[in-house]
C-alpha cells in the first residue's frame, strides 16, 4: 500500500516536517518540498513505496547516504547529504538539502541551451563523483562500501547554482 500525506507533517525520531507541495514522483518513490515545522528550513523528502523491493533497495540507499553523510565534505562535495531518516510505515523517509533545480530542469528551462563551459563543468562535477565512488571502493577504510550510482541520468544531478553563463 501507498502511503498517503494527507496531514501534511511527516515525523522522523528527532524533527517534524510540514508538506508545502508535491515536487515530483516515479517508480521509487514521491518527493515533497517541505519545511522543518522549528528551524523554518526547507528541505526535500524523499518518500519510498513500500513494496518488499523498495523497501530492500531502500535499506541499501540508507546505508551508502548514511556512510556519505559521515565523511569529510571536501572528499564529497559533489555527492548529496542525507539530514535525516526515518522508516515510516515501511515507507523509508529520506531528508534532504532542497536545491533549485535538477539539471534537467536546467536544460528544460534554457531555450538556448547550455554553454559549452557549463557542459564542461557539469561534465567534470559528474566525472569527479563517479571517479569519487570508484576510489571508495578501493578505499582501505570502505572496501565494504562499493558505492554506484546505477541511475545517472539529468533529473537526478541537482544543480547548486545556476547562472546566465548557460
Amino acid at each position: 500500500s501507498e502511503m498517503c500525506i494527507r496531514e501534511a507533517v511527516i515525523y522522523t525520531k528527532n524533527n517534524c516536517y510540514r508538506v508545502i507541495n508535491f515536487i515530483d514522483g516515479g517508480t521509487f518513490g514521491q518527493t515533497y518540498k517541505c519545511r522543518h515545522v522549528d528551524s523554518g528550513q526547507l528541505v526535500a523528502i524523499k518518500v519510498v513505496r513500500s513494496l518488499p523491493k523498495f523497501y530492500e533497495q531502500g535499506n541499501n540507499e540508507y546505508l551508502a547516504l548514511k556512510w556519505i553523510s559521515e565523511q569529510p565534505r571536501n572528499n564529497t562535495n559533489f555527492l548529496i547529504y542525507l539530514l535525516d531518516y526515518t522508516i515510516l510505515h515501511f515507507h523509508h523517509v529520506f531528508v534532504f538539502p532542497l536545491y533549485a533545480f535538477s539539471l534537467y530542469h536546467v536544460i528544460y528551462l534554457t531555450s538556448q541551451g547550455l554553454s559549452l563551459h557549463v557542459i564542461r563543468n557539469i561534465a567534470y562535477e559528474v566525472s569527479y563523483m563517479l571517479f569519487i565512488n570508484i576510489d571508495i571502493t578501493s578505499s582501505h577504510l570502505s572496501s565494504q562500501h562499493g558505492i554506484i550510482h546505477t541511475d545517472v541520468k539529468p533529473e537526478n544531478i541537482i544543480c547548486l547554482l545556476y547562472t546566465s553563463d548557460a
